[in-house]
């Protein structure tokens, strides 16, 4: 058990996918396999935050708001 905790303690934190930073905050999204800073996960065609909607939408490796990616 105290191994255990030991190694989660010492696994590396991950990286944003937006950033490149690593992730040290208590919370991080998880979109498309991939980790992301709240302030990160943004639509890359009109950059709109979605960190707080409730879907977010990807193609190719690029991640889209649901306007954007309808169009």
């Amino acid at each position: 058990m105290l191994k255990d905790l030991i190694a989660a303690e010492t696994v590396a934190p991950e990286k944003c996918a937006g950033c490149g930073i690593s992730i040290r905050d208590r919370y991080y999204l998880l979109v498309a396999d991939r980790a992301w800073h709240n302030q990160c996960l943004r639509c890359c065609k009109c950059l709109h935050n979605l960190e707080a909607e409730l879907s977010c939408y990807s193609r190719e490796g690029n991640i889209y708001c649901k306007d954007d990616y309808y169009r």
